[in-house]
């Protein structure tokens, strides 16, 4: 899960890897479109952050709500939501 949540600037997903695969972390508010991608690519093995301040993929502030995050290695993904409050 995200820390902090809910949160107002930033929040921010830890995940491991346990072998060098790829690795996609997208955001999406509750209609289901896009809000940002946090990561896509390669990982290396390991723990490892990403932090989303809260902004679009086109650098806007996003307004408050719930969104989810979409966590995918190797075609498996996780969804977990998470609030932000302005």
């Amino acid at each position: 899960q995200n820390t902090p949540n809910p949160f107002n600037a930033s929040t921010t997903i830890a995940y491991d890897v346990d072998r060098t695969t790829d690795v996609s972390i997208v955001v999406y508010n509750e209609a289901g479109n896009m809000v940002a991608t946090l990561a896509n690519g390669p990982a290396q093995v390991g723990t490892h952050t990403v932090t989303w301040d809260g902004r679009t993929a086109t650098g806007t502030v996003a307004p408050s709500g719930v969104y989810f995050y979409r966590v995918t290695v190797d075609g498996e993904s996780i969804t977990r939501s998470m609030i932000l409050m302005k």
